[in-house]
């Protein structure tokens, strides 16, 4: 659900043992492709203001 979604990427964006993980890397990209459209217009931007997060925001 939209919530789930919101949930989890909120998650991530406060924890950076999670942004910061290379091995974490592969999974928050294909997370963020299935379920960016779920994805609040403010948390969208707080992604794309993350410098470790700001690239699954450009397409």
């Amino acid at each position: 659900t939209a919530e789930q979604a919101n949930e989890i990427f909120r998650g991530i964006l406060q924890n950076n043992q999670i942004y910061g993980s290379r091995s974490a890397r592969e999974n928050i990209e294909i997370l963020f492709e299935k379920h960016h459209h779920l994805l609040d217009k403010k948390l969208l931007e707080e992604l794309k203001n993350k410098k470790e997060l700001s690239s699954l925001t450009k397409s």
